[in-house]
């Protein structure tokens, strides 16, 4: 094989070699801004929605409660106010909420949807003097779902933290295999270049000394 096609086949070789590994690092650096994008406009916003949802809830059995002892036209409206904001940080969740989320999504309308009934009552109660039958939704239904939908919120939260956790270990894989792809692309790099000057010394360079060596030696 000729000295010319040898170091163009080794130059050739080195090109693909790089363009090779430069298409895998791109790769995985697209892997981790879609995982960090993932994690940031999802989990994240999904997580402040949940700690939102909670300040809701305690704010409407706040009122809840506070209506009950004081029954003012300002009680009310802050309960009323807390219960919608409610409703509107679960139709959120549902909407964002992947399959996985969504069973936890589904457990919080149902024992919403129990409160919003049983708060009807409590207020009808309330408003007629009814202090027997407004405790009895108070401490009885609507402290159940109270619960229940403290309990799911939590759950939910827990389950976004372990999504951040589990996105950050992948993310930290995919760097690390971007840090593996780069060393060896330079590993390689530095071996075909050692094997380019060893061949050019001993195709090229070698050659030419002794031809002048014998040049000289002739003169």
């Amino acid at each position: 094989m000729k000295v010319r096609t040898k170091l163009n086949i080794a130059f050739l070789a080195m090109i693909a070699i790089m363009v090779v590994m430069g298409a895998l690092n791109f790769t995985n650096l697209d892997n981790i801004e879609e995982k960090q994008e993932y994690a940031l406009e999802h989990r994240v916003d999904q997580i402040l929605l949940v700690d939102e949802m909670r300040y809701n809830l305690s704010n409407q059995g706040l009122f809840l409660r506070a209506y009950f002892l004081e029954s003012t036209d300002s009680n009310r409206r802050n309960l009323q106010t807390y219960a919608a904001k409610l409703d509107e940080n679960i139709a959120t969740l549902k909407a964002e909420s992947n399959a996985q989320s969504l069973e936890i999504v589904k457990v919080l309308e149902t024992h919403n949807t129990d409160f919003n009934n049983s708060l009807d009552e409590a207020i009808s109660a309330i408003d007629a003097k009814d202090t027997t039958a407004a405790l009895s939704y108070i401490n009885g239904p609507l402290q159940e779902a109270t619960i229940a939908l403290s309990k799911a919120a939590l759950e939910m939260l827990e389950s976004q933290k372990q999504g951040l956790k589990m996105t950050k270990e992948e993310t930290a894989a995919v760097v690390t295999t971007s840090k593996i792809v780069a060393g060896i692309a330079i590993l390689v790099g530095i071996a075909i270049a050692i094997f380019l000057v060893f061949l050019v010394k001993r195709q090229i360079v070698n050659p030419l000394n002794e031809l002048k060596r014998n040049a000289t030696y002739i003169a």
